[in-house]
């Protein structure tokens, strides 16, 4: 009898502790709602994110029925839930338990993506996203001390792929020439051999695209200025882009390709905005960062020009902006001073009356670059093949264009995503 009621209260005691797990999963979980619900909706976001969060999705049967909406509401639900910030946080710190300790405090982070800064939300920009995600796993970012790089990871097939696409280009267009210019990622040039080689060698890569090239796309050449250079003025510290510096060396070995006379830093207006945290900090949120901020040098362009963007290609709306946009700097887009961001489409008129017309098809690196151009071209066009599936080739002719430019860093060949994004521009 004894016995019965010992287990009968055991078996009391367990359903009361179940019970009482299930009621305090259910007010977390209701808490979380609700707090979520009643929490500030704007748009706005993290410093080093570089978007605007997603705002509420718009219904329609359309958008239902396509996926659309569904998927935007889901981001919306994971950019506004309670406690984001705190969550993202912790997140990271609990990767960084992963990391390398070291007296020289340095860590690896893993992170979800590929290309960090993809310009402005846009519709159309999900399907690139799509397109460079994979479901391999996590690509890893360097932080030591108090500066962040992102790793290479050698591809044979993504190079094969894109290497492919513009021998394909070149092809078509027996009459335009073509220039290829690959920007490598900062950890290239660590002085230490134990942290750079935790990346593949960028020099293999992208040898390995100049030797599957055709003859007749000349290869810019940047790894021996950048290794002259200090990295503070080639790369920023929390930020996956090159400065407005680095980006002047590249244009300087581009003019030195097409027997050009490159214009000096020193001919232009130079402005310093601080502080700022990009991408890398971002995705990291790395408290050597945070205590680290990025300045950025803007050379502003010695003549206004204009320029103007299509965001539903050269047969759609068009619109007016500003080559350097100062204002852009305080935004969640800071790099987004130059050009505004990345765009679809864009046509710039240089100060050249030369009839030489340049397309430069590039990912955000090219941002910073496309000012320096202006002295030496009548016209300046400009594609992202993340935002847009404007026909290359058709487009070459119809505008008349008698140079192409592909400028891109070599992260993109982590992946056969962004040589598919060019494979669509093809069609």
């Amino acid at each position: 009898m004894s016995e019965h009621r010992t287990s009968t209260r055991h078996t009391t005691s367990k359903i009361s502790s179940v019970f009482l797990n299930i009621l305090l999963f259910t007010l977390i979980l209701t808490g979380l709602s609700l707090g979520s619900m009643i929490a500030d909706h704007s748009s706005m976001s993290l410093p080093g994110e570089n978007r605007m969060l997603q705002p509420p999705p718009t219904f329609s049967l359309e958008t239902l029925f396509s996926g659309q909406y569904t998927r935007q509401y889901d981001q919306y639900i994971a950019d506004h839930f309670v406690f984001r910030s705190f969550f993202l946080t912790f997140t990271n710190r609990f990767d960084f338990i992963k990391g390398l300790p070291s007296a020289n405090s340095v860590q690896l982070v893993a992170f979800e993506g590929t290309n960090l800064d993809q310009g402005t939300l846009v519709e159309r920009q999900q399907k690139s996203e799509e397109s460079l995600t994979t479901a391999d796993g996590f690509d890893q970012i360097l932080v030591l001390e108090d500066r962040a790089m992102e790793l290479h990871r050698h591809n044979a097939a993504a190079i094969e792929a894109y290497a492919c696409i513009l021998n394909s280009f070149q092809a078509q267009l027996p009459g335009v020439v073509f220039y290829n210019l690959m920007i490598p990622t900062q950890v290239q040039f660590l002085e230490d051999e134990e942290y750079r080689s935790l990346s593949h060698d960028q020099t293999l890569s992208v040898q390995l695209l100049e030797d599957l090239l055709s003859p007749q796309i000349s290869s810019v050449h940047v790894f021996e200025a950048f290794r002259d250079a200090p990295p503070h003025e080639v790369y920023f510290r929390t930020d996956h882009h090159w400065t407005a510096r680095g980006a002047h060396l590249a244009y300087a070995a581009f003019m030195e390709q097409t027997h050009r006379e490159p214009v000096p830093l020193e001919n232009y207006d130079h402005v310093v905005l601080a502080p700022f945290l990009g991408s890398l900090y971002g995705a990291t949120r790395h408290e050597s960062l945070a205590k680290s901020p990025d300045t950025m040098e803007i050379f502003i362009p010695q003549n206004n020009v204009a320029y103007q963007i299509y965001p539903e290609g050269i047969n759609g709306n068009v619109f007016e902006k500003t080559i350097i946009d100062l204002d852009q700097f305080d935004s969640m887009t800071p790099f987004g001073v130059f050009l505004g961001g990345d765009q679809p489409l864009s046509v710039i008129q240089g100060t050249a009356n030369n009839n030489h017309r340049l397309l430069v098809v590039k990912d955000s690196f090219g941002n910073p670059f496309i000012p320096f151009l202006l002295p030496h071209y009548q016209e300046i066009h400009v594609i992202d093949p993340r935002l847009s599936n404007e026909n290359l080739v058709n487009y070459v002719i119809s505008q008349q264009v008698n140079e192409v430019l592909f400028l891109n860093y070599v992260l993109v060949h982590r992946y056969t995503g962004y040589a598919e994004l060019l494979e669509n521009m093809a069609r």
